[in-house]
């Protein structure tokens, strides 16, 4: 896990160096630039969280999945019981 952050913190520098170095290429204030400012305030921060919440949402899934099972198993393993002492039963009587 340390070593996603400290990816996603590399990531963020990148993005912000080739951002400021596409300002400083194109000084002049042109509405492309005011939509290229404006994407990246928007894109930075879901680059940043999106892989998070991704696999937040990935081991969520396999926490519920994983107890689903161990329910079925339980249910089986009743089951199992069950026959075991009905079979028992019927071969007393």
């Amino acid at each position: 896990m340390h070593l996603w952050i400290c990816a996603k913190g590399a990531l963020l520098n990148t993005l912000f160096t080739v951002k400021d170095v596409i300002l400083n290429i194109f000084l002049k204030k042109s509405d492309w630039m005011r939509q290229l400012k404006k994407w990246t305030l928007i894109l930075i921060p879901l680059i940043y969280f999106l892989p998070s919440l991704v696999l937040s949402l990935k081991i969520k899934y396999k926490k519920k999945e994983k107890r689903e099972n161990q329910s079925i198993d339980l249910m089986k393993m009743g089951k199992f019981k069950l026959q075991a002492q009905n079979s028992s039963i019927k071969t007393t009587h």
